[in-house]
């Protein structure tokens, strides 16, 4: 700044030609001959226009000065700021020499954590040769899903293909069920023709010699074997069959099935029952035949006797029977079971004739015990009133 002051000093000097640096207060301006401002001859100009110029020099070598006079006084701060710079100076570099001490002590523990760092730097480049195998890997991965899409639409034009076909296979179907249908509509109308034909001959046979008598008696077969094998499923609990059958000369075939252990039924001949298997299905027969007759010639009977029904039956087969036969006198939706609605709903009491072990037995299952003493050669009824 001090320069600057000194430049336009020098500068002013030369152009109002006087001396400034000599010294004084009031500086001896000689006016140019040639007007600095406007470069035209000063000597032709009039007087109010040489003390004109005259002000004007005072004023700009006034100002100069005090231009100077304040770079002086920034000098002086300066240096004395210096003074102050060059003190401080001499602390900085105490203090840098001290912060010397400490940077060497810091750089070797700073060397420690940079050997420490490139053992991690070493092992995050493994690290990151892993992840560019990785990389290389996804990359080829993603060339193989891109081959994979092209395979994709390859596929999508093979399934529009497909659909077309489909299209067309079900066109072929339709017009393929239709010709089922066609052939079904004519294999029905084939079946009823052969039904009518061979109800045609079953007329013929009925109505020919004996024909309504072989009608009528197969019929009733039927019923009876119908009624007599849900009495048997309650004496057997399901496990006997028994099946009546006409043959060609209105004989009367009994066939007998037991059930296997696997739940099949074979057939057995009757002569190889057992005694309590053969005895289920007569006393099935029986009541069944009374059914049957009960309902085919409207009989209603009240009383119902049985002689010896529970001979060669176990005690698990004549519990059996004495269910049944409650059955028969309790009518209602809980007990009857299989023998609901049958032909002897009319019974009201059963007579029994049993010996005294199967009595004894069976004494739970009935209602009254009468009991026939023989002594002395006669014999006596005791009968039960209070049981």
């Amino acid at each position: 700044m001090l320069d600057s002051a000194t430049a336009n000093l020098q500068l002013l000097e030369e152009k109002w030609n006087i001396k400034l640096s000599e010294g004084g207060d009031t500086p001896i301006i000689v006016l140019p001959d040639i007007c600095p401002t406007c470069l035209q001859p000063i000597a032709d100009d009039s007087e109010d226009h040489k003390h004109e110029l005259r002000e004007k020099a005072e004023e700009e070598v006034a100002s100069v000065k005090e231009k100077f006079r304040l770079a002086q006084a920034d000098v002086q701060h300066d240096e004395q700021v210096l003074i102050i710079a060059e003190d401080s100076l001499s602390n900085t570099e105490d203090e840098l020499e001290k912060m010397t001490s400490e940077l060497q002590e810091l750089s070797l523990k700073y060397d420690k954590q940079l050997a420490f760092c490139e053992d991690e730097l070493k092992k995050v480049r493994e690290e990151q040769f892993l992840c560019t195998q990785q990389y290389s890997q996804a990359m080829s991965d993603v060339q193989q899903l891109t081959e994979i899409k092209s395979l994709e639409a390859s596929l999508a034009a093979e399934l529009e293909l497909v659909e077309s076909t489909e299209a067309t296979y079900k066109e072929l179907c339709q017009d393929t069920k239709r010709a089922q249908d066609m052939l079904v509509d004519l294999s029905d109308k084939c079946d009823r023709e052969k039904r009518s034909s061979a109800t045609a001959s079953q007329l013929a046979g009925v109505f020919g010699p004996r024909g309504v008598q072989t009608f009528v008696l197969q019929n009733a077969i039927q019923a009876l074997q119908t009624t007599s094998q849900s009495y048997l499923d309650e004496l057997s609990d399901g496990s006997q069959k028994l099946d009546l059958e006409l043959d060609s000369g209105e004989r009367i075939v009994r066939r007998a099935f037991v059930q296997n252990s696997d739940g099949s039924f074979v057939e057995r001949p009757l002569s190889s029952l057992s005694g309590g298997q053969w005895r289920r299905c007569s006393i099935a027969m029986n009541l069944g035949f009374a059914d049957l007759v009960a309902r085919r010639g409207r009989m209603r009977p009240s009383l119902f006797v049985l002689d010896e029904p529970l001979t060669h039956l176990d005690q698990t087969g004549r519990a059996q029977v004495g269910k049944v036969l409650r059955q028969l006198l309790h009518r209602n939706p809980e007990n009857a079971g299989a023998l609901e609605s049958s032909g002897l709903d009319t019974i009201s009491t059963i007579l029994i004739i049993l010996q005294d072990l199967a009595a004894e037995e069976l004494e739970e299952s009935f209602d009254h015990i009468d009991q026939v003493v023989k002594e002395g050669g006669q014999s006596s009824v005791e009968v039960d009133e209070f049981s």
